[in-house]
């Protein structure tokens, strides 16, 4: 015990922040050199560097804001890469690393292994391999089941093989709640009614967004909830919540808006609103005109797309878990109680000492991101730019139409945004944080007026 805390304390003076930011750049630089070639594109003429840069960006975040139809401009190599790009990111990239040591029999070293722990957000590099493997066999699997359904649509509309390769693609896209699509410029529009696509996409988005520990567990204690570790049953609590509640919401407040639910009966509109809810959940497809919701729904849809998903899972955000912990803080300060409790469990100082750092910090990073495109791209309307940083600080991917419209500069910002949320807003600083000379004293304490 005594050596692997001396070879834990060397990794992270090490900085496994910045080696997990490293990894990404590389993977997105490899990426980018791809999608240049002509053999990329449908038109077979190089891409430009901008293009080819933003795409990869938003499909290793597994985001799905895209500056150029995916469907129409890339050719089927690119579309490969792409998804290979997003499989990649919603695996995360040490995870993929190990999977492929793992494959070829490698063994990983405990340097490894806490790389991949902080990856994955774990307290212990205890089970580390076996959870490696879980995520190898269930996403695979998820995955496949996915797309099984969907050739049940897509292979009758589209033949065999077309209908077989979107199936593939998103199936994947969907489990990684990256929103990517290769039917056209109307995302999942055309299928807006289609009961199958509609559940599958939707199921296939919520499963990815749990994360991998949920999953494990409700395959271990099936229904017996009491048993469920307090993260679980967090996940589960807070996923059912922000995807009921939002749901009943929009099919109220959008109810006699013929731009998005309105022209729909009784049952499709649920279908639309649970659609709109689960989409916001970082995943990206849009089954209705975004830039056509109230200005009431864009509001929730903000909060929504800054919440995201579950830690450890697909999906990205500010996270489930981190979000009702704030709220518990703050309603914990409010009535001046000294310990921070839920379900006769307490939360650590350090815990939530970690989860007001990432609230401001995030939102410093949204308000920063969103007053430089302000200042470049004057013409775009604020509620549409702020529409596309959330979207893309969540890794979410929906869009009210501006994107390819950007500036370049625009552009820079909303790919570093979808890399700043997808690494996470602590990592990303800590990778540039030298911890060379800690403090080694304290300081002393006086207090401060503050409210």
């Amino acid at each position: 015990m005594e050596n692997y805390n001396k070879i834990k304390n060397k990794v992270i003076q090490n900085n496994p922040a910045r080696l997990i930011l490293f990894m990404y750049i590389i993977v997105i630089a490899i990426g980018t050199l791809l999608l240049l070639l002509p053999i990329s594109s449908n038109s077979g003429q190089w891409t430009s560097l901008l293009d080819s840069s933003f795409t990869v960006v938003s499909a290793t975040c597994v985001t799905g804001l895209v500056t150029v139809v995916t469907a129409a401009h890339w050719s089927l190599f690119g579309k490969i890469v792409i998804l290979i790009l997003i499989q990649l990111g919603g695996l995360g990239v040490m995870t993929a690393a190990s999977i492929v040591s793992l494959l070829f029999n490698k063994k990983m070293s405990i340097k490894d292994r806490i790389y991949l722990s902080e990856e994955k957000g774990m307290f212990t590099i205890a089970g580390i391999i076996k959870l490696v493997k879980f995520i190898l066999i269930t996403t695979f699997a998820i995955e496949f089941i996915g797309a099984v359904f969907l050739m049940f649509t897509f292979i009758p509309q589209f033949g065999f093989f077309k209908g077989f390769w979107y199936s593939i693609f998103h199936a994947i896209s969907a489990f990684c709640n990256a929103g990517f699509d290769v039917l056209g410029d109307s995302s999942l529009m055309p299928y807006a009614l289609n009961v199958n696509i509609s559940l599958v996409i939707s199921l296939l988005i919520i499963i990815g967004g749990i994360g991998h520990k949920v999953i494990a567990e409700f395959l271990e204690k099936k229904f017996k909830f009491k048993e469920y570790s307090l993260h679980s049953k967090l996940v589960l609590m807070m996923t059912t919540a922000l995807l009921v509640l939002p749901a009943i919401f929009f099919i109220i407040v959008e109810w006699n808006n013929p731009e998005t639910l309105g022209q729909y009966g009784f049952f499709e509109k649920i279908l639309t609103g649970f659609f709109q809810s689960t989409t916001l959940r970082t995943a990206g497809f849009a089954s209705t005109n975004q830039a056509a919701y109230t200005t009431s729904s864009i509001l929730l849809m903000l909060v929504l797309m800054f919440i995201g998903g579950s830690p450890a899972g697909t999906a990205g955000g500010f996270k489930t878990t981190s979000f009702l912990s704030l709220f518990l803080v703050t309603k914990a300060n409010i009535k001046q109680e000294k310990e921070i409790s839920l379900m006769k469990r307490s939360i650590s100082s350090d815990l939530v000492g970690k989860i007001i750092s990432l609230f401001t910090v995030s939102l410093a990073w949204i308000f920063t991101a969103v007053l430089l495109i302000t200042l470049s791209d004057k013409s775009l309307k604020l509620i549409d730019i702020l529409f596309e940083v959330f979207s893309a600080y969540g890794t979410v991917g929906l869009t009210r139409g501006i994107t390819p419209f950007m500036s370049n500069f625009a552009k820079i910002v909303i790919m570093a945004t979808m890399l700043f949320g997808k690494v996470g807003p602590l990592s990303l600083f800590i990778a540039f944080t030298n911890k060379a000379n800690p403090k080694t004293y304290k300081l002393r304490e006086e207090e401060i007026l503050i409210g």
